[in-house]
């Protein structure tokens, strides 16, 4: 079944679609001439419907929260106008799509894959995932400085690269951060405070070196193929 979106549902502030076991596929591959929407949405959510590109009317959308069109065949650029047009962002999910390109803080084009530096104004947001796709790159300092409300972030499976936990690292509020098969380099966090609420910790598969912390105390602690030194600490774990 193919969904055709009336942009004149002037109230329209909710689409929810999709799921596991969906059949619904959104065909937006000729979406031009449809006019601007006259709603504004506020929750979006479009996994597993075989969308190829990103749909249209998201440009003139500005009040998003929520946004899930994970699962599905998007390619190419991440829509950076997507994160400078909704700082209100509470959840984005773009998990297990074909994304590719560095998420560069500087962006020379408004459509193009990195990721602007104003996904710092997302001050908002509290889960981020942009797993298995194929980014690469350094993350942009904005992100890990000023997103401080940041719950849940996943980058596993991707080709993101650089010292993950710099000193302009301010997230302290994570329960879930999952950055496995990448090319993170450098040492871990090492005030125990960090680790106190963290239920998933997962570096697996990265560069990174340095002595294993203190303190942490996660339900799932992925640490395999990286050169740290030193003993796990196992209070906690039995």
């Amino acid at each position: 079944m193919f969904l055709k979106l009336d942009v004149n549902h002037s109230k329209l502030e909710v689409i929810v679609l999709g799921g596991i076991t969906n059949k619904l596929q959104i065909d937006n591959d000729n979406q031009a001439g449809n006019g601007i929407p006259l709603f504004q949405l506020k929750v979006l959510q479009l996994p597993n419907c075989s969308i190829k590109n990103a749909p249209l009317f998201l440009l003139n959308q500005h009040r998003l929260i929520w946004v899930d069109i994970s699962h599905n065949k998007l390619s190419g650029a991440i829509p950076s106008w997507l994160l400078q047009n909704n700082t209100d962002l509470k959840f984005l999910n773009l998990r297990n799509n074909s994304f590719t390109g560095k998420l560069d803080p500087f962006p020379q084009h408004p459509l193009s894959s990195e990721l602007p530096s104003s996904v710092g104004a997302m001050r908002k947001l509290l889960l981020f995932d942009l797993s298995f796709n194929n980014l690469s790159g350094k993350l942009p300092n904005e992100l890990v400085k000023n997103c401080t409300d940041l719950g849940v972030l996943k980058l596993n499976n991707n080709n993101f690269r650089g010292d993950f936990f710099s000193t302009h690292f301010n997230l302290s509020d994570l329960r879930a951060l999952e950055l496995g098969n990448n090319e993170f380099t450098g040492g871990l966090m090492t005030k125990e405070e960090f680790y106190a609420e963290m239920r998933i910790f997962d570096v697996s598969n990265d560069k990174m070196t340095g002595k294993i912390p203190n303190g942490i105390e996660a339900k799932v602690l992925l640490l395999q193929n990286n050169s740290f030194e030193g003993q796990i600490p196992c209070e906690g774990f039995f």
